[in-house]
């Protein structure tokens, strides 16, 4: 499963990322962060930066 997993990786990432963008949410909700209770009121913006990091700081 891992194999098929790095072969993804971008594609994944990619995914999140429109995910969380195009969800209508002000700042983190359980369908594109989590519950906004567990990841602040800083939810989207924080994993957005998270991605980007994960990517070597591309986008």
């Amino acid at each position: 499963m891992s194999d098929r997993l790095y072969e993804v990786h971008g594609q994944l990432m990619d995914q999140a990322r429109s995910l969380i963008k195009h969800c209508t949410c002000i700042s983190g909700c359980p369908a594109c962060v989590g519950p906004i209770e567990e990841v602040g009121l800083l939810g989207k913006q924080l994993a957005l930066e998270l991605l980007g990091q994960l990517e070597g700081g591309a986008r």
